[in-house]
């Protein structure tokens, strides 16, 4: 078995050009399209919109951690109550954007509240 052969079985990015038994780079039989023909990815989200989404969740997280807290109830009897994991309250008060909207709303719907989707003008500026 000679080196090519064996790196032919891993994958065109591990082939050798002049290796017959080598694999190329195709897909379903045609070749790669040329790098102008490639779809752009779209661009990442200004850094602003970051910054913004992480301040809602954060002030998000503190007034549900207030709510929470006026109502008697600890993190580990919330989650109890809840069906949920202490360690993804503790996600959801501290303001974390990667929390599913469906865990969001089980937190919500437990402290009898719900998200309100308004329009951004009719908001007076903080």
């Amino acid at each position: 078995m000679t080196k090519a052969t064996f790196f032919s079985g891993f994958g065109p990015w591990l082939g050798c050009a002049n290796d017959p038994n080598s694999v190329t780079a195709s897909f379903n039989g045609k070749p790669p399209r040329k790098r102008s023909q490639v779809t752009k990815l779209p661009r990442r989200r200004k850094a602003k919109a970051v910054k913004d989404t992480a301040d809602v969740m954060s002030r998000l997280g503190t007034t549900l951690q207030e709510r929470r807290v006026a109502l008697g109830l600890t993190q580990r009897r919330f989650a109890e109550l809840s069906d949920l994991q202490v360690a993804t309250i503790g996600k959801i008060e501290a303001g974390d954007p990667g929390v599913k909207l469906g865990t969001l709303r089980v937190y919500l719907k437990l402290l009898n509240m719900t998200l309100l989707a308004v329009d951004a003008a009719d908001l007076e500026d903080d």
